[in-house]
């Protein structure tokens, strides 16, 4: 295993809820390369929109591949969205089948990886869209929910300590400033598992006015966790997004959306 010092300086592109925005996607696609990793908490697809599932997800696929192509690396997990009216059950895979892949520098939806970057290296999560009491099917196997949860978790928690770790989950833990005015299953689940595993950050999405709301923001702590959701505006073409430097044990992010920005900064504790 390699050690600390190889993580040096990693440079992510913090976004959700691009629902199929060719604006949003266009405005990331044309910036990759400046960033080591592009991070996305879910909501890829729009379920709202006359486009069918088929149609955006080729389109998805098609930004997905620009991303790659620029040398950065790209994670995302799914969100309600994805799942589209009902296509892909969740009850039936723990992913929609069109967010599964595998290819080099890219993290699919529900695995857990050591993510070696052009600066550095990062453990990242992806946990699918919640189905929490329900099983799912995955290696052929079916397994309820939140074991398969667990099984995630554990895995980027034997990482952490080494490695910086990040989390991807598209519902916002409950109680936090990124999740104003909600109180849903969703929520208290997000919180159970920040607040047991402790990753160094999450990203969620999800609660698009979080950021705008008096008492909401774009990061919150949860014991060690600091947990971001950078919002979301459905009118501009600049998606809201959070720039997170890695730097070692130091860190940094800034949030940027309709032209205001607000920074935060911090060190990482050890984790052994």
């Amino acid at each position: 295993m390699d050690s600390i010092g190889d993580c040096n300086f990693v440079k992510l592109l913090l976004v959700s809820d691009l629902h199929c925005d060719r604006a949003k996607l266009d405005w990331i696609a044309e910036r990759a390369a400046a960033f080591d990793v592009v991070a996305v908490a879910g909501d890829l697809l729009n379920i709202f929109i006359p486009a069918d599932s088929a149609w955006q997800e080729r389109r998805i696929l098609e930004w997905k591949a620009h991303v790659l192509a620029s040398g950065a690396a790209l994670i995302w997990c799914s969100g309600n969205h994805d799942f589209f009216h009902g296509v892909d059950s969740p009850i039936l895979r723990a992913s929609p089948q069109w967010m599964s892949d595998f290819e080099q520098g890219f993290v699919d939806d529900g695995k857990t990886a050591l993510l070696r970057t052009r600066s550095g290296n990062i453990a990242v999560t992806t946990i699918p869209w919640p189905v929490t009491g329900a099983d799912v099917a995955v290696g052929g196997h079916s397994v309820p929910y939140v074991d398969y949860v667990a099984r995630l978790l554990d895995e980027g928690k034997k990482l952490q300590g080494d490695y910086p770790w990040l989390v991807l989950f598209h519902e916002p833990p409950i109680e936090t400033r990124l999740f104003v005015d909600y109180a849903v299953e969703e929520g208290r689940f997000a919180r159970q598992l920040i607040e047991k595993w402790q990753p160094d950050w999450s990203l969620h999405g999800h609660i698009h006015e979080s950021v705008d709301h008096p008492d909401g923001n774009f990061f919150d702590r949860l014991g060690q966790t600091v947990c971001f959701n950078a919002g979301q505006s459905p009118d501009r073409a600049e998606p809201h997004h959070i720039v997170l430097h890695v730097d070692g044990w130091d860190w940094r992010a800034r949030w940027t959306g309709a032209g205001a920005h607000r920074s935060i900064e911090g060190t990482r504790s050890p984790r052994h």
